[in-house]
């Protein structure tokens, strides 16, 4: 069950790190197979949008990604060729992914098979949201655990005190 319709835009995100890979296949190649879903699916309302940085930068400081979700409303798509082009973390991805579901927008992941459009591809994105807040619930644990340890230790934490 694809929701796009035939006035839905669909944003295609293209990414590469550093300008040396600008010039090379990656972004026409993610380009192209964002292009052949496109015309697979009948998607017509296509706007590919390309940029260079870093995937490690939080998606406010991506300039290109953070217009297009300032810009996507419901039932349009954001479609990626590669997952690690659009998120390097779980916690990332399920951000982006709850933000789609809150939204309205469907959101396309193609070499990982996620699509929020079908009840598969729902059901993939709650996996990934569960997984994603279990490594929140085990960052906290092992923190807690550790400033534990440095308390049994007499360690001095937080701030230290400023006359």
């Amino acid at each position: 069950m694809d929701t796009t319709t035939a006035t839905s835009t669909v944003y295609g995100y293209c990414r590469v790190s550093t300008e040396a890979q600008e010039d090379g296949a990656g972004l026409e190649a993610q380009a192209l197979a964002i292009q052949a879903e496109a015309s697979r699916r009948g998607w017509d309302q296509l706007q590919i949008q390309r940029e260079v940085v870093s995937g490690g930068k939080r998606v406010d400081q991506r300039p290109v990604l953070a217009a297009i979700l300032e810009q996507i409303t419901a039932g349009d798509v954001l479609v990626v060729a590669k997952g690690d082009r659009l998120a390097r973390s779980l916690v990332v991805l399920a951000q982006l992914l709850e933000a789609s579901d809150r939204d309205g927008w469907s959101l396309v992941l193609l070499d990982l098979g996620v699509d929020t459009s079908t009840p598969a591809g729902r059901l993939s994105d709650q996996v990934v949201g569960a997984a994603a807040e279990y490594e929140r619930q085990m960052i906290r644990a092992r923190t807690r655990d550790g400033l534990s340890v440095k308390r049994s230790q007499c360690v001095r934490l937080g701030r230290p005190v400023q006359m």
